[in-house]
C-alpha cells in the first residue's frame, strides 16, 4: 500500500502546479519501499532488514543527541532543565527565552519536526529499557528525547509517543506494566 500511494504522488505530480517538486517528494516516498524490496529479495532477507533498522536506530539516537547538544548551547535549555522557575520562559513551542529551533535554523527545522524525531527515539530508548539492554545509555537517550519531546509542543507526537509507549508495554512488559502506561496516558495526555 506504501508503494500504491507512492506511485498515485508519482501520477499527481504530472498535475502539479510545481511538477519537479512533486516529483521529487514522491520519489523520495517511494525510495523506503523500493529498498525494502531490494533487501527483501536478497538471501538472507532477515538479517539484512535488522541491519537497516538498526542503522536507522543510530541515526535517529545521533540525531537527537545532537538537537540535544544544540538545545543545550543554543537555546538555553539548560536553564529550562536546571531551573523549574525558567518554565515560564518556554512556551513549549520549542521557545526557550526568546529563541528557537526555526529562528535558529532559518526556518529549516521547526520545533514539531524536532517532537517528532525525540518522539521516535523516546520509543527506540523505551523499548531497549523494557529489553535491559545498556539501561545507563537507554536512559541518557530517554531522557534527552522526552525533554525535547516535551518542549517540542508537537501534540500528535504527544500521541504517538503514547500510543508507542503502551505497545511498548504490551509487548516487552507484564500486565501492570501496560495498565501503568495506560492509566499514564489517559492522565497525562490531557495535560
Amino acid at each position: 500500500l506504501a508503494a500504491v500511494y507512492g506511485v498515485v504522488g508519482l501520477f499527481s505530480s504530472l498535475l502539479s502546479p510545481d511538477g519537479s517538486g512533486a516529483l521529487f517528494w514522491a520519489l523520495a516516498y517511494l525510495s523506503v519501499p523500493l529498498v525494502i524490496w531490494a533487501l527483501a529479495w536478497e538471501s538472507d532477507a532477515q538479517s539484512q532488514i535488522s541491519l537497516l533498522i538498526n542503522y536507522n536506530w543510530l541515526l535517529v539516537v545521533v540525531a537527537i543527541t545532537t538537537l540535544f547538544i544544540i538545545a543545550l548551547l543554543q537555546l538555553d535549555l539548560g536553564d529550562l532543565i536546571l531551573s523549574p522557575s525558567s518554565w515560564s520562559g518556554c512556551n513549549l513551542y520549542g521557545n526557550y527565552h526568546g529563541n528557537s529551533w526555526f529562528n535558529l535554523t532559518g526556518g529549516a527545522l521547526r520545533p514539531t519536526g524536532v517532537g517528532r524525531y525525540a518522539a521516535v527515539a523516546s520509543l527506540i530508548a523505551l523499548t531497549m529499557l523494557w529489553r535491559g539492554h545498556h539501561r545507563p545509555f537507554w536512559g541518557a537517550i530517554f531522557f534527552m528525547a522526552m525533554v525535547l519531546l516535551l518542549t517540542s509542543g508537537a501534540r500528535t507526537s504527544y500521541l504517538g509517543f503514547a500510543g508507542g509507549a503502551i505497545l511498548a508495554s504490551f509487548l516487552f512488559g507484564n500486565r501492570k506494566a501496560a495498565l501503568a502506561a495506560m492509566i499514564a496516558a489517559a492522565v497525562l495526555l490531557p495535560v
